[in-house]
């Protein structure tokens, strides 16, 4: 038999390369084997295996791609036996994945569909290599925008691995991660976020010090981050993101090609931050690590130079700016292809840049970002509809209605769900219509006025889908500009509108839902509680959990990232409230409750009319920088007005800024202290209030924006006389009683209680043992509620309750009275002050809206500024009055500013005498300040001394009695004892 002079050639080359594969001489063996024609063998495949990972190690990743085909060359020509067919799909793997890498998605789809068939004909259907290769394709289908890919394959490699026994939790949070990318793209940010949140659940299980697992981690807080700045929740993306890098540093060191993705990611949420400085510095630190490992000529490479060129733009330095964008397109156009999506998107971008000075030259760059994304409609809908807003936008600068009109239509019609009801971005449409409704007809808003009102339907429906308070106002303020368009658009067209009830009713809606929104969906829940008929117990833990997580939400957004300890101590706590709350809600069955109610609807005028006393005038007014506007409603008339803007602003705010500023008030001259006031209030006067007034005798004013900072009382109902002053001006409350109301749906059930006829008291006022610019003592406050105690059957709790105590014992009564200091400062929530040192002697707004009060009759905050707060735009001010009513209290007195204390006083126990008469609460208020005016000496009088206080809410007169008073009766029993013993006495003398 004669053997082969190769075989004993073969086994000596085998020795010999044996410490070469050892000690990693991958090339030198390959050419050894090339020499001996057994490249294309096991050794060789391997060889180049190994060579092409120590490539990828070193980051030369079209190296590795090279190394990699050359394995599947290999394998393709030997037997599929043992662990080869294993080997030979993990060379496909290898292959794609380096393609994808560097940016070629075509070489990647192909070697990626090799690797899923290789894998499910040598391998089988549920064989983990199949799977792998299914999220592989996915994965390419994310980055390359083949939306069609990444789903479908993206499903199966979900199924396939849901359906696997045991679970593989490693593969199950990557599926989870992707499928979590591919809705927040599609704009489904809340299920994003809650897959997300599962995956870093699953993940979090799992040893700490695993290499992989921190990887996961880093890829979950990096997404998280995402989707948190999608929805301008900027201290918890900045968290994440902070989460994410330090993972990705300790795993891989400082140069790695996820943090390109994450430098750049960061930079964008500076940018959106509006600190640009901050953001280049990210996106240069991105650039730098991109071209190192991936070269320039990468898309990932084009799309830091765009997003930098963003933040060039933002600094003004409008030629770097161009140059990296026309920078980014060569490379998209030279790596991908001239008709790219994201050559789309950096066309758009220049054009915007350059829309504001060369508009021919913005409009051929839109109508050539258009033609690529045209080539596939459907995929593309997401992109088209930023485009043409971004068209519209730009056309804005230059007036160009015909234009506006045809691009926002097309980015709505774009913006649409396919698969479910509404906008897939209800901002973007808010901001479309916005837009659009800035120049329409009245022909033009005919065929459009159904989608419109399906719009505010599909607000409603995503405020009450969003689980995050902090979404809620986002999509809030968004909407404030949306509803001030509307309104300005009907008053242009208000003599041909107004005619239709349809369009009242459409006028009235507008009004109602521009502001206190939040709050109605907070009633909302106490009704939806009491419907469920839960224990007294249950639903107080419901609204207690519900506020709560509310609560922590807001401390936790509010924080700054960059205290680390106490930030991630407040999102413990937030996350363990919100855990809370929606369990307390499945178990009560809150949700079936929810579904069973109806959907939004119009407002109905007539009905709000209808529900007018005879002589009552609603006044609502529209506020924000848009414009400012009243609708005036009483039983037989409804009327819109514009408010001039330039007219208004100066006079309120010089005649607010005088109250708060009371020391600098008098220490004018009393000649033009009374001219300053008097020129100021007439002005707004004439601006603010319908000329048909002197027909009413009860006003009820929803105050919007800045006019929430001011009493309507003190506002005139005529010309001042020239022989008038502070105590004979015809204020509006000398004819007028008034009440203040957050808006009408609020209102109607808040006029739903009924007042006890017996009601509890609580008077309250604190003894500061310390002095501070916040502690003074209150001298009047003592007074105000000694007068109460003595007059009263009231409840008086000694030594001054901590904070837990008073929140426990306030629902107990139906009557609140509470005199202390109380101050709403311009960067944090309004609190009251407690007798108590640090954080324990602040009773803040949030707390107090964490309470239950359905049941009390009238809370009274005789303290400063407690009607104050910070304003949320598509809300009003968060005031402690606000954090009454979200707490469902039916009526609150609350203050506009410090207030005097003597003054304070004297109102206070007439407002008490006039409710005991009898009097309903606006009225007796209003009774209360007329006493006041009608005593006072003529310089105390000027409207700081008394038309602070004012109400909010229902106006029902209360069942007040003071205590009995035996003390005539005590006399005479005395008299007619001591005249019985006189009687006695002389009667035994004269015996």
């Amino acid at each position: 038999m004669k053997i082969s002079y190769k075989l004993p050639l073969l086994f000596f080359l085998l020795l010999w390369s044996l410490p070469q594969l050892l000690f990693g001489q991958e090339k030198e063996r390959i050419d050894s084997l090339k020499r001996l024609g057994q490249e294309e063998s096991v050794l060789g495949a391997l060889s180049y295996s190994q060579w092409a990972k120590k490539e990828f190690k070193s980051k030369n990743y079209s190296e590795a791609l090279q190394l990699f085909e050359e394995e599947i060359r290999c394998r393709s020509h030997l037997a599929d036996t043992g662990e080869l067919p294993t080997l030979k799909v993990r060379a496909y793997y290898n292959a794609s994945l380096m393609a994808r890498v560097i940016g070629q998605y075509e070489l990647a789809k192909k070697h990626g569909f090799a690797c899923l068939n290789s894998s499910k004909k040598l391998l089988g259907e549920k064989d983990v290599e199949t799977l792998d290769a299914y999220r592989l394709l996915a994965d390419i289908g994310y980055y390359s925008q083949a939306y069609e890919l990444e789903q479908n394959y993206g499903d199966t490699a979900l199924w396939l691995c849901e359906s696997a026994t045991p679970l593989d939790s490693s593969r199950y949070t990557s599926l989870l991660v992707l499928q979590a990318a591919r809705e927040i793209k599609k704009g489904f940010y809340l299920e994003g976020e809650q897959l997300l949140k599962k995956a870093l659940a699953i993940e979090q299980q799992r040893p700490k010090d695993n290499l992989k697992v921190q990887k996961s981690l880093a890829k979950i807080y990096n997404d998280l981050a995402v989707v948190s700045d999608y929805q301008d929740r900027f201290g918890a993306a900045l968290s994440f993101y902070n989460k994410a890098l330090a993972l990705r540093k300790s795993t891989g060191g400082e140069e790695q090609l996820s943090l390109i993705w994450l430098y750049d990611n960061m930079g964008v949420l500076y940018h959106r931050m509006d600190r640009p400085l901050d953001a280049l510095e990210y996106q240069h630190q991105a650039l730098d690590i991109a071209k190192k490992l991936i070269g320039e000529d990468h898309p990932r490479y084009a799309l830091v130079l765009q997003h930098s060129a963003v933040s060039f733009e933002k600094l003004k330095q409008y030629g770097q700016a161009e140059k990296r964008l026309k920078k980014a397109i060569q490379i998209y156009t030279q790596s991908l292809a001239a008709d790219h999506p994201k050559v789309s998107t950096a066309k758009m971008r220049l054009a915007k840049f350059k829309s504001k000075q060369d508009w021919p030259a913005a409009q051929a760059l839109f109508q050539e970002a258009e033609n690529i994304l045209l080539q596939n409609p459907e995929r593309n809908a997401p992109a088209l509809a930023d485009l043409y807003f971004e068209w519209a936008d730009a056309a804005d600068k230059h007036k160009l209605g015909p234009v506006i009109l045809e691009k926002t239509i097309l980015a709505l019609a774009k913006n649409r769900f396919q698969t479910k009801d509404g906008y897939r971005e209800p901002r973007l449409a808010l901001r479309c219509w916005t837009l659009w409704l800035k120049y329409a007809s009245s022909a033009d808003f005919g065929p459009k006025k159904q989608a419109l009102f399906a719009l505010q339907s599909d607000i409603h429906r995503q405020l009450e889908r969003s689980a995050n308070q902090s979404d809620k106002q986002l999509l809030l303020s968004t909407a404030k500009h949306f509803y001030g368009a509307y309104i300005d658009h009907i008053y242009r067209y208000k003599e041909q509108y107004l005619q239709k009830e349809e369009m009242r009713n459409q006028l009235l809606a507008l009004f109602e839902t521009s502001k206190s929104v939040l709050l109605k969906h907070s009633l909302a829940l106490h009704q939806k509680l009491a419907s469920l008929k839960l224990t007294a117990e249950q639903e107080k833990a419901c609204l207690q959990a519900q506020k709560q997580a509310i609560y922590y939400e807001e401390l936790w957004t509010q924080a700054d990232p960059q205290d680390k300890k106490e930030f991630s101590r407040l999102e413990k706590q937030y996350e363990q409230a919100k855990a809370k709350w929606l369990a307390l809600k499945a178990e009560v069955g809150l949700d079936k409750a929810k579904q069973k109610t109806s959907s939004w609807q119009l407002p109905l005028a007539k009905e709000l009319q209808g529900k007018l006393a005879q002589k009552e005038l609603l006044l609502h007014y529209f506020s924000n920088q848009d414009g400012h506007f009243r609708l005036s409603i009483s039983q037989n008339s409804f009327e819109l007005e514009q408010i001039n803007e330039l007219l208004l602003e100066g006079p309120i705010i010089r005649l607010i800024n005088s109250f708060y500023n009371s020391e600098a008030l008098f220490e004018l001259d009393a000649s033009e202290r009374y001219n300053n006031f008097i020129k100021d209030a007439e002005l707004l006067s004439q601006l603010l209030l319908p000329k048909n007034l002197e027909q009413f005798e009860q006003l009820s004013i929803v105050s919007d924006g800045i006019l929430e900072y001011l009493p309507f009382e003190l506002l005139l109902s005529k010309k001042a006389g020239p022989k008038d002053n502070f105590q004979t001006l015809p204020y509006l409350v000398k004819t007028k009683s008034i009440r203040y109301v957050y808006n009408w749906e609020v209102l109607q059930k808040q006029e739903q209680h009924i007042p006890q006829k017996d009601p509890k008291m609580l008077a309250l006022a604190p003894i500061y043992n310390w002095e501070s610019p916040m502690h003074k003592p209150l001298a009047g406050a003592q007074e105000e509620v000694a007068w109460l105690h003595k007059r009263y059957p009231s409840k008086n709790i000694a030594p001054f309750p901590n904070k837990q105590e008073l929140l426990a014992n306030i629902g107990s009564y139906q009557l609140v009275h509470l005199a202390m200091h109380a101050l709403a400062p311009d960067s944090s929530d309004a609190f009251l002050l407690l007798p108590e040192e640090g954080p324990k002697g602040r009773l803040d707004s949030k707390e107090l809206a964490a309470l239950s009060l359905e049941n009390q009759d009238l809370l009274v905050l005789s303290a400063c500024q407690t009607a104050l707060g910070q304003q949320s735009s598509g809300e009003g001010v968060m005031s402690l009055g606000r954090a009454l009513a979200h707490s469902a209290a039916p009526s609150a007195m609350v203050t506009l500013w410090s207030w005097n204390d003597e003054s304070a006083v004297y109102l206070m126990r007439r407002f008490y005498i006039h409710l005991e008469q009898g009097s309903p609460k606006d009225k007796a208020l209003q009774a209360a300040k007329l006493d006041y005016i009608n005593n006072a000496k003529e310089m105390h009088c000027h409207p700081f001394f008394w038309a602070a206080a004012i109400l909010y809410g229902n106006r029902q007169a209360l069942a007040l009695r003071p205590k009995p008073n035996y003390s005539p009766y005590y006399w005479g029993g005395a008299g007619l004892a001591a005249l019985l013993i006189l009687a006695l006495a002389l009667w035994r003398r004269k015996s």
